[in-house]
Parts: structure tokens; C-alpha cells; sequence
């Protein structure tokens, strides 16, 4: 059940993921026909995500989960889209190719390339190798996870012509292990070109493609298929030992197995161990897959990035597959129970819990939306009253030394130099040229300095004007009495 928690739990990143790492093919400039070819063969694979309204493609949207799981084993219509492959031996003939084929045919050309051609073909090879690598994982992921979830969730069916759970997980365990055989040597070949970590993201697992979308390296993108593969294959041999772990029993009267009074728990009407051989053989390869692709994965990785890149997720589902090996193989199974009497965890109630999360998630988003906005609001308001103060301050200083404001940049007065020289302009125009307010006070009292001198200068000149006074009235008295 625990693997069917973070089943659930993680459907919503892989969705997540699967809308991020759309790469429009058609825009890239290519000088090369190889390469262009190749892109052109992934493009067609990527045509399963887009979206047609009134025959127009809608950029930056992207199909809905059930539209894009229902086309991936289509045959595209698109124009160009004509390459076929040939049929299985010992069928004759050819057919066309599938969506993810494409995606698979395109990373297979690109990693050839990467031998073949130098300078910028080879690097255009690189990067449509990393891209399809990771698409190409996306894809197996997407209908894999489709089909464990539906194996997990359903138990009884009306339908009669539905298939069973069995056979649900093992049609997700066939899906994700074409998946591994198909990623798995392009790892191998070329394992230095692909992504083991990025650095366009708080997150070191994200990378970003030659077209800007932001997704998960390629690196991450194989161990996620791994782990899948190990939850599915251990999902599907704990089926068998819970459901068929019981023997069966040939009751007395002997040799007329199976008789009404013997134990044939799978009705197979064979004497045998059930379903325990089958789940002991299931729990085996799950895990032997695990940790042989592990070991390449860890050895291709220094340990903090193999941790980074899911690694210990890994070491759950190979533990997993170990303890049930074991338990099988040690007869557990103490009551001689088949387990189904215990019921189950409804599955719902898993995806209640992802669907809180989501809308937690989706909360927690708009609230960072309403503060971001508020944020850019008070950045605006904070920004358009410092101008304000800023202009205030220039037409004061304008007033004060006469020196014009605007031959000046607001940027060079933010400068310690900038000011500096604005400093020393205003004191030649305000005590020197005598401009502004500062100016007139200046001439103020230049002219109040004069108007002392004068006072002065007349102060000084009242005793000359006493004396001469006194000789001007000694003379008329002299004059007046000599007259008479």
C-alpha cells in the first residue's frame, strides 16, 4: 500500500512534468539535413500534445491526460508524419509508425549522429538527444503510470469482458519495462551527454531545453522509470502470493485430485504451489532489474546526485521486492491464509489526500500570486514617490542656484562623482554668477555691505563738517560784527 501512496502522490508531478516539456521542434534553425530530419521525426512525435481549435494550433496550451494517453498509440495525420516500420517476423509488410515511436526513432537517430558528425551538427545532435531521451521516458511513464494506477484501484469488475487486475499491472509492467530495454542503451552510449543535474532552478534536477522549457534531467527521468517498473512488478507479484499463496491440498479419498473434497485455490485443477512459484519468480526479476540498472545509474552519477535524482526511491523498491522474495521463499504464511480477507485501503482515499495537496498547493499558489501583486503595487507606489521627491528636490535646488535641473541625468546624480560635479556647478552659478535665490541673497548683501560703507563713509565725515561749520559761523560772526 505503500507503493501505491506514492504512486498517487507523484501522478500529479509526472502530469506536471509531462505540461512543462513541450519543445516545438519547427522553430529551430538547422543547417544540417541529418539533424533536421531528426528533428523532424520528434516533432512529429510530439504532435500527440497539441491542441487544434477551429483547425489553428493553440500555442503554450497542451492536451488533456486522457487525450494525450489515447493518442500516443496513434498514427499521426499530420503532414510529413508518413515514416513506417516493419511488422513483427513472421508478419510481412510494413505499417505506419506510432507517436512515441517517432520519439524513440528520433533519439536513436540523434545519439547515431553524436558519433558521426562534429562542430554544430554534433552539438544539435546532443541537444535532440537529451530532449527525446526524456520525452521518450515521459512517454513509457505516462502510459505505465496509467495503467499501475488502474491495476491498484481496481479489484472487482462487472464487466465481464474488463480486463482483471492481474492483468492491468501486468500490462503496466510490460509498458514500463519497453520503456527501460528502449532508454537503457542510449544510457549506456552515451551517458556523458546526458543530464545528471541543471542550474536554472533553486531545484538541481531541473534542466532546461534548447527551446526553454524547464523539466527534469535526463538522468531523473530514468531512475523515475526504474522505480516505476520496480512498483509495478512488486504490485504484480504481491497479487499473486496474497491472492494464490496457498497450496493445494488433496484430501482424502487420495489420488482424485482435484475432488470435491480437495483444495484447488486457483482453479487450475493442477496439483501445485499456486500462485506462490509465479509470485517468488516476479518478486525475483523485479528485483534483480533493480539493482542492476541501479548499479549503472549510481555508478554513472557521484552518490549526492544519484540521491538527487531519486536514487534512494530505488533502494525502497528493491528492499520491497527483497522482503517479499524472502517471505515467500520462507513459507510465510503462518494461518494458512490467502490474505484477501483483509480489506484493503480504498484507493480514493490515497487520491483524496493527493487532491488535498493539490489544493493546498494550488492555495498556497494564489496566495503568493495576491502577494507578489501586492508587492509590485507598493514597489510602484514606493518607486513613483521617490520620483516625486526626487523632482521636488531638483526644482528646489533649481530655485535656489539657477542651475537648469534637466541637462542633468537622474542617473549621473546617483553617482558620488555625478553630485560632486552637480555640487560645484551650483556654487559657480549661485556665489559666482550669482543665479537662484542664493544668488539674490548674495546681492543682497553685496548691496547692504555698500550701504554700510557709505554710513561709514558719511560718519567719517562729521567732524570735517563740524569743524568747517564752526569756522562758516566764527567768519559770519566776525563779519557781522566788523559791519555792524
Amino acid at each position: 500500500m505503500i507503493a501505491i501512496n506514492r504512486t498517487l502522490v507523484t501522478c500529479v508531478l509526472l502530469f506536471a512534468t509531462l505540461l512543462s516539456s513541450m519543445v516545438d521542434a519547427r522553430s529551430r534553425d538547422v543547417n544540417d539535413a541529418d539533424i533536421a530530419a531528426a528533428w523532424a521525426l520528434l516533432d512529429c512525435g510530439l504532435h500527440y500534445k497539441e491542441v487544434w481549435i477551429a483547425g489553428t494550433l493553440q500555442k503554450g496550451m497542451s492536451a488533456t491526460y486522457s487525450e494525450m494517453l489515447e493518442k500516443l498509440d496513434a498514427v499521426p495525420n499530420e503532414s510529413g508524419c508518413t515514416q513506417k516500420v516493419a511488422l513483427p517476423a513472421p508478419l510481412t509488410g510494413e505499417r505506419a509508425m506510432k507517436y512515441q515511436e517517432y520519439i524513440f526513432e528520433a533519439a536513436k537517430k540523434f545519439s547515431g549522429y553524436i558519433e558521426t558528425k562534429t562542430g554544430a551538427a554534433k552539438e544539435q545532435a546532443e541537444w535532440g538527444l537529451q530532449e527525446s531521451y526524456g520525452l521518450l521516458a515521459e512517454a513509457r511513464l505516462v502510459k505505465g503510470n496509467d495503467l499501475l494506477i488502474k491495476g491498484l484501484r481496481t479489484r472487482f469488475s462487472a464487466d465481464p469482458l474488463a480486463k482483471s487486475q492481474i492483468e492491468m499491472l501486468g500490462d503496466s509492467v510490460s509498458e514500463l519495462k519497453t520503456g527501460l530495454d528502449e532508454a537503457l542503451p542510449l544510457l549506456l552510449t552515451d551517458s556523458e551527454v546526458l543530464r545528471r543535474s541543471g542550474d536554472v532552478s533553486v531545484f538541481p534536477f531541473l534542466v532546461e531545453n534548447t527551446q526553454g522549457p524547464i523539466t527534469t534531467n535526463e538522468y531523473m527521468q530514468f531512475t523515475e522509470l526504474l522505480n516505476r517498473y520496480g512498483m509495478a512488478a512488486t504490485s504484480e507479484a504481491k497479487y499473486f502470493f496474497y491472492r494464490d499463496n496457498v497450496e493445494d491440498i488433496d484430501n482424502p479419498p487420495f489420488n482424485n485430485f482435484p475432488g470435491i473434497e480437495d483444495l484447488d485455490f486457483n482453479g487450475d485443477r493442477v496439483e501445485n504451489k499456486a500462485g506462490r512459484e509465479e509470485a517468488a519468480k516476479g518478486a525475483k526479476t523485479a528485483a534483480s532489474h533493480l539493482y542492476l540498472q541501479g548499479v549503472v545509474l549510481a555508478a554513472k552519477q557521484d552518490p549526492d546526485t544519484f540521491q538527487t535524482n531519486n536514487g534512494y526511491q530505488l533502494k525502497r523498491q528493491l528492499n520491497d521486492a527483497d522482503r517479499l522474495y524472502l517471505d515467500i521463499q520462507s513459507g510465510f504464511n503462518p494461518l494458512q491464509l490467502a490474505g484477501d480477507f483483509v480489506p484493503y485501503q480504498r484507493v480514493e482515499n490515497f487520491l483524496s489526500l493527493a487532491k488535498d495537496r493539490v489544493e493546498d498547493a494550488i492555495a498556497t499558489e494564489l496566495a503568493a500570486k495576491g502577494s507578489k501583486r501586492s508587492f509590485e503595487l507598493d514597489q510602484t507606489t514606493l518607486q513613483s514617490e521617490l520620483h516625486s521627491q526626487t523632482l521636488q528636490y531638483l526644482n528646489q535646488m533649481e530655485e535656489l542656484t539657477g542651475l537648469r535641473t534637466s541637462d542633468y541625468l537622474l542617473t549621473e546624480l546617483t553617482t558620488a562623482d555625478g553630485r560632486k560635479k552637480f555640487r560645484d556647478d551650483a556654487h559657480q552659478m549661485a556665489e559666482i554668477e550669482k543665479r537662484g535665490q542664493i544668488g539674490i541673497m548674495h546681492l543682497e548683501v553685496d548691496e547692504m555691505l555698500l550701504q554700510a560703507k557709505a554710513i561709514h563713509t558719511q560718519i567719517s565725515q562729521i567732524p570735517e563738517r563740524i569743524v568747517i561749520e564752526e569756522e562758516r559761523n566764527s567768519k559770519t560772526t566776525s563779519l557781522i560784527l566788523e559791519t555792524g
